[in-house]
């Protein structure tokens, strides 16, 4: 009688690992892939206007959300050190499509904003909560920064 609780114990035991390990390859660990990132205009921005902003985004499942943040500081700098103009904010246009082509000048960049250099951040994530994260160097500026790029209206 022992030998079969024991029996059984094991077959219990090896069945609850097996059906475990099956979940865990049916995951999702597939990060979100960001391409053609357009931040400004060759990484220079107009101070009293809206940030150019464009990038092409695709997933193996379905994406969630994209956040951007925007800051001067040095790098490595606390969060808590960070003076001056910050911004920050998400977005959900991308909300359960596989892939988007993000374009807007949403983003505006106040006029007391003071010339210089600014870390661009762009977290892009999905469904599942995998995170591409990227960063850029901005150059916020009074001169006028030329606008090469096509708009659609």
């Amino acid at each position: 009688m022992k030998n079969i609780q024991f029996l059984l114990s094991i077959t219990l035991v090896a069945n609850l690992l097996f059906v475990s390990c099956e979940d865990d390859d049916n995951q999702d660990n597939t990060k979100p892939t960001v391409t053609e990132l357009e931040v400004g205009h060759d990484g220079e921005a107009h101070i009293g206007e809206a940030l150019h902003l464009e990038f092409y985004v695709e997933d193996n499942d379905l994406l969630d959300y994209y956040s951007v943040e925007i800051h001067g500081g040095e790098e490595g700098q606390e969060e808590s050190e960070i003076t001056g103009w910050k911004y920050e904010e998400e977005f959900t246009e991308i909300r359960n499509k596989k892939n988007y082509t993000v374009h807007h000048h949403g983003i505006m960049i106040p006029e007391t904003v003071e010339e210089g250099e600014y870390h661009f951040h762009l977290r892009v994530v999905d469904m599942s909560g995998n995170v591409t994260e990227i960063e850029e160097h901005l150059h916020a500026t009074h001169e006028e920064v030329e606008d090469d790029h096509d708009h659609v209206e």
